[in-house]
């Protein structure tokens, strides 16, 4: 009887614990996870690939804005995400986190430009009918 009770305590203990964690990963900001960069020189490809692996997330970015065979060099160290992207792509781009993915684009200004601009769209709408000679 006493065994089974404690083994019960133990159990929701256990329990507790890793529910607890859980919810405090899952309140975590993305960009706040702590990677790790081993010392080396390569080009940005390479570099965010390894920041995608490391953090389970994928970059989406356009090639006009993020030069992927630029290389960079890298010191040795446990860094943010956060602070990874920076060194990796520069600082004058802005990054945010869209479920799974981060997208980076080169400033907020062209970014809104673009959404503006995809909204005010007009549209031609043609009617008639087509006969064969």
């Amino acid at each position: 009887m006493i065994y089974s009770l404690r083994n019960i305590a133990i159990s929701l203990l256990i329990l507790i614990i890793s529910v607890t964690k859980i919810f405090a990963q899952n309140n975590i900001n993305p960009f706040d996870q702590v990677i790790y960069l081993p010392k080396q020189k390569t080009n940005v490809y390479t570099l965010l690939n390894e920041l995608s692996n490391q953090s389970g997330l994928l970059f989406i970015y356009d090639s006009k804005v993020i030069d992927n065979e630029r290389i960079v060099k890298i010191k040795s160290g446990k860094r943010t995400l956060k602070d990874a992207i920076s060194e990796v792509v520069g600082n004058n781009i802005h990054f945010e986190n869209i479920g799974k993915h981060i997208l980076i684009t080169s400033d907020d200004s062209k970014r809104d430009n673009i959404i503006t601009d995809s909204l005010n769209t007009n549209y031609l709408l043609l009617e008639g009918r087509m006969v064969d000679a």
